[in-house]
């Protein structure tokens, strides 16, 4: 089926799924991370703006089309599931998803230029030249998350002050 962005919305982002809303239903939407078919089981690590968050898919408890789904899966794939969310204490956030649905928004190419979980280290060159994909690590996102949170503090001190913030060209 084929699905709009616009017909699905986001409830939850990663550091939202937590033990505190376990049995609830949640739709996530991120990048595959991580996959991990054990045969009777698959893991895949969805990582979004704000972190990582666990899918567990037991084949004893879902649906075979979704395992058939999950299996198509590569890294950097951009997908939507939604799903129960179950405490598992070596998950990340101690909770995982049993998924209800997965819905895959954009299938990554392979193989890709440079790998963002940096198993495999790459030249600057490949980075400079796949630097879309350099952005999304986690070394590399946090460096404009601090810039982002330092100009907010400055710029909310001055403001503070009664100062006034001109543009110019």
């Amino acid at each position: 089926m084929d699905y709009l962005l616009g017909d699905l919305r986001r409830t939850h982002y990663s550091k939202d799924v937590n033990p505190d809303i376990s049995g609830e239903e949640v739709l996530i939407m991120g990048w595959v991370h991580e996959i991990r078919d054990l045969g009777g089981i698959i893991f895949v690590i969805i990582r979004d703006r704000d972190g990582l968050v666990q899918i567990t898919a037991p084949s004893k408890k879902v649906d075979a089309s979704i395992l058939e789904d999950l299996r198509a899966l590569r890294k950097e794939s951009v997908v939507a599931i939604k799903g129960t969310v179950q405490d598992a204490g070596k998950a990340p956030n101690g909770v995982e998803i049993i998924p209800a649905e997965v819905i895959i928004l954009n299938p990554a190419k392979q193989p890709l230029p440079m790998d963002p979980t940096e198993k495999v280290k790459a030249e600057i060159d490949t980075r400079l030249n796949s630097r879309f994909l350099d952005l999304r690590k986690a070394n590399v996102s946090s460096i404009f998350k601090i810039k982002a949170n330092m100009f907010r503090t400055i710029r909310n001190y001055f403001d503070e002050q009664g100062m006034i913030e001109i543009n110019t060209p």
